[in-house]
């Protein structure tokens, strides 16, 4: 029988980063609701919808393309239906350079056949929706 592994203690740096995170998506823009569910599911099309970065199903989380930790927003043309080995792969990084990447569980790993596709497809998707991140400085302002 395999135990689980002892507890890891919680380092300074990864609280950290939940605090950064946390401040972060405080400033951030969060407008995704049903309706926007709707617009996304009917924009990469499929019942059920499926992953866009890989086509597995179920899809179990919404994805940031671009992360909360780099300045993205939960917003049309930022977040996409992601089954949980991709989102958990791709963390905090842009979407094609994870997905082009040889990290552990991207689409380029396992050779997802229409990756190409899917790229354009989600480039797309960000370029309907116009959607251009702010840093930090910007999301700052006396509003």
């Amino acid at each position: 029988m395999k135990l689980p592994q002892v507890p890891q203690r919680t380092t300074p740096g990864f609280s950290f980063s939940i605090v950064k995170r946390a401040l972060l998506e405080c400033i951030a823009v969060r407008q995704f609701g049903k309706k926007e569910i709707k617009q996304v599911t009917a924009f990469f099309g499929g019942a059920p919808p499926v992953c866009v970065f890989c086509g597995a199903s179920p899809i179990e989380r919404w994805d940031h393309l671009i992360p909360v930790s780099r300045g993205g927003d939960t917003v049309l043309g930022n977040v996409v239906p992601a089954c949980g080995r991709c989102d958990d792969s791709k963390r905090d990084l842009p979407f094609e350079v994870w997905a082009l990447s040889s990290a552990p569980n991207s689409p380029g790993t396992p050779g997802v056949p229409d990756l190409d596709q899917r790229l354009a497809r989600i480039r797309e998707y960000v370029a309907k929706y116009a959607y251009q991140p702010r840093s930090p400085d910007q999301r700052l302002t006396v509003d």
